[in-house]
Order: structure tokens, then sequence, then C-alpha cells
């Protein structure tokens, strides 16, 4: 299964871990593998797109504004997407933030996670260096294996942060214990 090879970790406005799943309405952005899912129910077409269901949009990299949100993604370490997601502004009481990255987490066949490095390289990019993002303490440094959470959501209807991790630390995923049985 390719998403078990993919960690995310993901912070709120107040550096409360999250994950890395941010929906206001209709609207859904998602950290999937090390790029960004965009969904929309109210204004995805069923036609041959090449994207799935409610997808509208797909981010690798760049700064892009969406029906009331603001996505700033680089690419950076370990084959990963870091992003800011804003929705709304800072002196709304509806404003939102999350803080995320989407990482490979091999590191010469050994799974590593996400390093403290590329958390760090998060935090200091000048990309999101600017008037309108300010980076608070992150809370938690908590991952989740991105296969684990498909597999828990589908048998048990629950979000990641049961199977979390520290980051930087890596354990074998649920489909790696299970076919070594």
């Amino acid at each position: 299964m390719a998403l078990s090879n993919w960690e995310t970790a993901a912070w709120d406005k107040n550096g409360n871990p999250m994950p890395g799943v941010l929906t206001i309405g209709s609207i859904s952005t998602e950290i999937y593998k090390n790029w960004i899912y965009v969904r929309d129910s109210e204004t995805w077409k069923s036609e041959s797109c090449g994207f799935g269901h409610n997808v509208v949009m797909e981010i690798q990299f760049g700064d892009i504004q969406y029906r009331g949100f603001r996505i700033k993604a680089i690419r950076g370490l370990q084959n990963s997407i870091m992003a800011v997601i804003q929705y709304g502004y800072s002196s709304d009481d509806n404003y939102q933030v999350m803080y995320a990255i989407g990482a490979y987490a091999y590191s010469r066949r050994k799974c590593v996670g996400i390093v403290p490095n590329t958390v760090k390289k998060f935090r200091e990019s000048k990309f999101f260096r600017d008037e309108l993002i300010e980076f608070p303490e992150f809370k938690g440094l908590e991952q989740y294996n991105q296969g684990d959470a498909f597999i828990v959501k589908e048998l048990f209807g629950e979000r990641p942060e049961i199977i979390a991790t520290k980051i930087g630390e890596c354990k074998p995923t649920i489909l790696e214990r299970m076919l070594s049985k």
C-alpha cells in the first residue's frame, strides 16, 4: 500500500496537532502523500478530469487562493510538501489555519518518519514569512502514517490521532504487522 510510505504532521492555529485535513463548509483541504487535494462538493462536476470524487484541485507547490482559502505550499526535505492553509482573516471569528507536512517516511529502506530537521526547515522557510502567516509554537510534535490512518478510518471510522507517533520516530505500519504474521 503506497500510503504506508508517507507520514503527515499538522497543527492548527494554536499549535495543537490535527489530522491534516481542514474543512470549512463544502470545501476540504487534505495532505495526501506529498501533495494537497482540495475537495469541493458544491463545484465538483462528474466528468472525466482525472481527479477522484469531489477533488477540484491538486496542489504540488505555489500560492493559491480558492473560495476564501489561501494555500501556500513548497517542496521540502524528505520529498515533502510543506503548507500553510488559511481560511478567512486572522481578525475574523471563523479564521482557521492548518500548518502541515506530508513527507516520505523512509531513508535507506528504514522507516524514519518525519525527521525533526524537516519540521525545522518548514518553520524557518522564507516562503511563509509574510504579514499574514505567523507560526505558533507547535505543542505536539506528532505524526501519523497515512496508510494506517486510511485503514483505521475505513475499519473504525476514527481519525488518525489514535495512531500518532512522535516526530522522528517510526513503528511498523499496520500493513507491515499484518503481513509479517
